[in-house]
C-alpha cells in the first residue's frame, strides 16, 4: 500500500510518521514495526501493543522491527 502510494506522491521515509487511532491505531502498530524502514516513526492513540500482538499472531516488539523507531503513544 505505500509502494502504491509513493507511485502518486513524493514520499520521504525519513519524515513520515504512521499514525493510528483506536483500531487504526493496533493496524500502525502492526504495519510500523513490520516496515520500520518505511517510516521515521509511530503515534498511536487509544490502543495498545497487546492487541496488536494478538492481531498479528507473534511478538511484535523487541526485535521485530529493521530498526529502534521512536513511538508516542497516548490513551484516554
Amino acid at each position: 500500500m505505500v509502494g502504491d502510494f509513493a507511485a502518486c506522491y513524493w514520499v520521504d521515509p525519513h519524515r513520515d510518521i504512521l499514525q493510528g487511532c483506536s483500531a487504526g491505531g493496533i493496524m500502525a502498530y502492526f504495519i510500523g514495526l513490520e516496515a520500520a524502514d518505511l517510516f521515521s516513526g509511530i503515534s498511536i492513540s487509544s490502543a495498545d501493543l497487546g492487541s496488536g500482538e494478538a492481531i498479528a499472531g507473534k511478538k511484535l516488539v523487541p526485535g521485530v522491527a529493521a530498526w529502534k523507531i521512536p513511538l508516542s503513544q497516548t490513551h484516554g
